[in-house]
């Protein structure tokens, strides 16, 4: 996990996997 890059939030992701958010958050 780089918090420079986005990277995949799977613990998140996976609540919301149904939802279609697989999408990629940057953490600053």
């Amino acid at each position: 996990s780089d918090a420079k890059t986005p990277y995949m939030y799977h613990c998140h992701i996976l609540e919301h996997e149904d939802l279609g958010m697989m999408g990629q958050f940057v953490v600053v």
